[in-house]
């Protein structure tokens, strides 16, 4: 069920990130609270027998330096249809949210966010790759960073740096509402909020201390007054009782109107996750029903079978295309399942 968010009760920060512009800010963010000046995030996040609920309740804060790579590669799982190459960031990492099927919860020992302090080195890496070609950036693939701007203002940075890579694709995956600081921002034609959506009964039982489905769906009007690209994701689609029902409605209340208002696209897929993280997060999570569906693996990935694969892109996928008057807004990620499920 959904949670109320915590504040994070203390900060840990690498004694080479005090130098940086934004470990300073996070020093000012935490006056009052505990600051521990460690040699390396290791040191927390490499910690044994750690329990990722408890963290959750109770979370803090990691700052380091990011080391290079800045960029990789993006798994084919969160790659779909698109025909650039995709790559993510990680400049934030781990979530401010609890959604119990974020595969984050199998991949790391530690919960507590980690927010990278050398932006500017991974703007630099974003210029020199778009000198290759163009390409699609995430930067909200492995965590939702949004909802970290009033510690470090990644998106607001991001934004004002889109006109200096015009073919690169920036894409801004959220639960959260919109920040007012993004609302005084330009608005590049080359940068996409894209919000995550659900029925309203999965959001309460499954996506804890998100945004409610209205106040994401009030942000995604706010952000198409602002002028800025939006796009929506109904991703994953879960096995809930009554499923066909709820997402039915899901799109024909509240994403066709979406469609109709300027929503620019609309990505679908169903649960997916490596079998790696699948196996840790089962053991570690018997309280929630959606993870202990009897999946089928291929090449390393557990999701569906292909009979209920089947289902949901005839119940959600074809309703998406009759929602919306150009095929090509509807952008499927089904059947592009392989064996690079897992981050290196």
């Amino acid at each position: 069920m959904s949670r109320n968010s915590k504040p994070y009760s203390r900060l840990y920060i690498e004694r080479a990130a005090l130098d940086y512009p934004h470990g300073q800010r996070l020093i000012r963010a935490f006056a009052g609270r505990p600051i521990v000046e460690i040699d390396d995030a290791h040191q927390v996040l490499g910690r044994k027998r750690q329990d990722y609920q408890m963290q959750k309740r109770d979370p803090a804060v990691v700052a380091i330096v990011l080391r290079p790579p800045f960029l990789y590669r993006a798994p084919a799982l969160v790659r779909g249809e698109r025909r650039l190459p995709v790559f993510y960031s990680d400049q934030a990492r781990n979530c401010r949210y609890d959604c119990d099927y974020c595969f984050l919860q199998g991949m790391h020992h530690s919960a507590y966010p980690v927010l990278a302090v050398n932006s500017e080195d991974v703007y630099a890496e974003a210029i020199e790759r778009a000198r290759e070609g163009d390409f699609w950036l995430s930067i909200a693939y492995v965590s939702d960073i949004l909802s970290f701007e009033p510690l470090i203002p990644f998106t607001r940075d991001w934004i004002n740096r889109a006109a200096l890579i015009p073919n690169v694709t920036i894409e801004v995956r959220t639960k959260g509402r919109l920040p007012e600081s993004i609302l005084a921002c330009d608005r590049p034609s080359n940068l996409i909020l894209t919000w995550s959506l659900s029925p309203a009964k999965v959001v309460r039982r499954y996506e804890g201390q998100t945004a409610t489905l209205e106040d994401r769906i009030a942000s995604i009007r706010l952000a198409l007054e602002r002028g800025f690209c939006v796009s929506i994701a109904i991703d994953p689609v879960l096995l809930i009782e009554g499923w066909r029902e709820a997402y039915a409605a899901l799109i024909s209340d509240h994403i066709a109107p979406l469609l109709h208002a300027g929503v620019e696209s609309v990505t679908y897929g169903a649960f997916r996750m490596g079998h790696d993280h699948m196996d840790t997060i089962q053991r570690a999570r018997a309280d929630s029903p959606i993870l202990h569906y009897p999946f089928v693996e291929s090449d390393g990935v557990s999701t569906y079978p292909v009979s209920v694969l089947t289902e949901i892109e005839r119940e959600v996928g074809d309703r998406l295309r009759q929602a919306s008057d150009s095929a090509s807004r509807v952008i499927s990620m089904i059947g592009r399942i392989d064996h690079e499920a897992a981050i290196e």
